[in-house]
Formats: C-alpha cells, sequence, structure tokens
C-alpha cells in the first residue's frame, strides 16, 4: 500500500465533495423537471445562505472521503456510489430533504454524488 498523503486526501475530497453537490443539484433540478415535459436549463448555483447548506455538507462529506480512501483504496468501491448510499442512509435520517422526491430519486441522486465524488477525487489525487 502506497503511503498515506492525508493533505491530499483532504483537499482532493473537499473539491470532490463541491463537485459532487452540484452534480447532485443539477440531477435533482434535471429529475424535478422531467416528468412535467418543461425544457432542461441548467440550474443557477445557490444564491441564498441556505442554498449554500448542501454544499457545505458536501465538502464535509467529501473531505472525509478523501481522506477515508487515502488510508482505506477500497472506499472507493462501486467508483464511489457505495460510499454516496452511506452517506444517503445517514444524511436522510439526520436532516432529511424537505421535498416531495421519491425513495428512488432520492437514492439516485446519491449514487450520482458517490460517483462524481470519486470520479472527481481521482482525477485530482490520482488511484491509490
Amino acid at each position: 500500500m502506497a503511503k498515506p498523503r492525508p493533505i491530499v486526501g483532504l483537499v482532493s475530497g473537499i473539491a470532490a465533495g463541491l463537485a459532487a453537490s452540484a452534480a447532485m443539484h443539477l440531477f435533482q433540478k434535471l429529475a424535478e423537471r422531467a416528468p412535467q415535459g418543461e425544457d432542461a436549463a441548467l440550474p443557477a448555483m445557490p444564491s441564498k445562505a441556505n442554498d449554500a447548506i448542501p454544499y457545505a455538507v458536501g465538502a464535509a462529506l467529501g473531505g472525509m472521503y478523501g481522506l477515508l480512501s487515502e488510508y482505506q483504496p477500497d472506499a472507493g468501491t462501486g467508483f464511489g456510489t457505495a460510499y454516496g448510499v452511506a452517506t444517503a442512509a445517514l444524511i436522510d435520517k439526520v436532516a432529511p430533504a424537505p421535498t416531495s422526491d421519491t425513495p428512488a430519486h432520492g437514492a439516485v441522486s446519491h449514487l450520482v454524488f458517490g460517483a462524481v465524488l470519486e470520479g472527481v477525487r481521482t482525477l485530482i489525487a490520482g488511484r491509490r
């Protein structure tokens, strides 16, 4: 096993968490519009303080994932989707989203989060 790089893991994880949060937000906005048949325009980035909370949570979860990946390379199982599902189980119990999303929609959005998280982290920090 390669020597862990905690700073690289943390920084790459935070950056990846922000990107994954944006991808998850985009997925949710596009999924909201799909059943209504509207054109799927790209949503704007958060403009209110409350809209920034999911990005802060995503950055924190990403930082933890980056650190974990440095010490336990198997953390990326399923190209990060296992971590996405684990975070969904935790976050949805602690602070459920105030939406009318179906459980499947929430699960898929967390799979998107996990996959983008691992993809961006790998681009920045490389494979371990």
